[in-house]
């Protein structure tokens, strides 16, 4: 296998040539057979690699994930909560929202606010959150709420599988990872409806940021309030935006 002039090499297991790379070697081996990152990032390499993995003796190989369907529907959760440690602190609201896989929306669940006593509010809110949910109305909403966090956790289980398939649909926000702890601690049955892969609206901004600065300067403004439905729509809005401008050029192909 050649690239230009300079060998590569006959990859007959790719993978055995990968354990072996490494920063410390990139560009810099007098092997002439040994792997650097010019060569990870050609197609030869990564056909070689394939046509490995899709040989008998390894399992098949998928294109997509198992069950994948490109029209599945996304679901945006967002939560707010007393603090950000994950080991003492509450969820206090949660909101959902399904779209389409174009981000039209399909259905909202109501939010839902969890009661909690006054002690818990003054000894277990951070400092920020003392003064943010009482200037958003979220910490009155809590004190006169009768729900309770199992009540939200079936309330929203119910919905979901309305549109759901289990481990099939993606879970959608801002730095959704957050949120996706908070659930698998309080909320155990909705986190377990969700795969592992995430749609990060954080992510495409932080590239966005990094690659395309002044395309990234004119995303829409967020309000910020910290209520979770509004905050849901506001991610919906920015995954929208970079969805129109990063890949328009692809959905027209």
């Amino acid at each position: 296998m050649y690239r230009g002039d300079r060998r590569i090499g006959s990859i007959t297991n790719p993978f055995a040539k990968v354990k072996h790379f490494s920063s410390s070697n990139i560009n810099t081996s007098p092997d002439p057979n040994r792997i650097t990152w010019d060569d990870l990032m050609t197609d030869e390499y990564f056909n070689a690699v394939k046509e490995e993995y899709t040989s008998s003796k390894h399992q098949p190989f998928h294109e997509q994930p198992l069950g994948f369907n490109p029209n599945e529907p996304i679901v945006w959760i967002d939560i707010e909560t007393s603090g950000l440690d994950i080991n003492k602190d509450k969820i206090l609201e949660i909101s959902c929202v399904i779209t389409d896989s174009n981000l039209n929306l399909i259905s909202e669940h109501e939010s839902m606010v969890i009661n909690y006593p006054e002690e818990f509010i003054n000894k277990n809110f951070s400092e920020w959150c003392k003064k943010q949910h009482m200037l958003s109305g979220l910490t009155d909403d809590v004190r006169t709420s009768t729900l309770t966090i199992k009540d939200a956790e079936i309330n929203l289980v119910k919905f979901l599988n309305r549109f759901t398939r289990k481990l099939q649909t993606n879970l959608a926000g801002n730095s959704i990872h957050f949120d996706k702890q908070f659930l698998q601690k309080e909320m155990p049955l909705v986190d377990s409806i969700f795969p592992h892969r995430l749609i990060d609206v954080s992510s495409f901004g932080e590239l966005c940021k990094r690659w395309n600065p002044q395309l990234y300067a004119q995303r829409p403004a967020k309000v910020k309030l910290h209520r979770s439905r509004a905050d849901i729509y506001e991610s919906i809005r920015e995954m929208m935006f970079y969805r129109k401008y990063i890949f328009s050029n692809l959905l027209r192909k």
